[in-house]
């Protein structure tokens, strides 16, 4: 499971952030999440706050009420993506559109054996 995009509206020092976490356009994995993903700043730039934010996409013991809307896109498998909101928060979840014929339940699914595995 690796994140694709994320975005944070007002949440620590984030006021605004959107994070494309996808291969850029002319690489051969174009558009698929990035295989390796490292966080480097200063003291007080957010690496903490961005993996507190990664945390509280899977585990629910993570969540903060000061999240106010962060929205993540996650490639489950190759085709088959779940986006994952908190707000105020709570985590919400819905299927995006599945390019690999899976419904909605099915991805739910996938993501909750995924879980369940790591």
């Amino acid at each position: 499971m690796k994140i694709n995009h994320l975005e944070i509206i007002n949440y620590h020092q984030f006021d605004h952030l959107t994070l494309d976490l996808t291969y850029p356009k002319g690489h051969e994995k174009a558009g698929q999440a990035l295989d390796k993903v490292c966080l480097i700043g200063q003291s007080g730039t957010g690496k903490t706050s961005l993996l507190k934010i990664c945390l509280s996409l899977l585990e629910k013991n993570y969540l903060d009420s000061e999240m106010k809307q962060i929205v993540a896109t996650m490639e489950l498998e190759p085709g088959a993506e779940l986006t994952l909101n908190i707000r105020e928060g709570k985590r919400f979840r819905s299927a995006k559109g599945s390019t690999s014929g899976k419904s909605e339940e099915d991805i739910k699914t996938l993501y909750s054996e995924h879980r369940q595995r790591h």
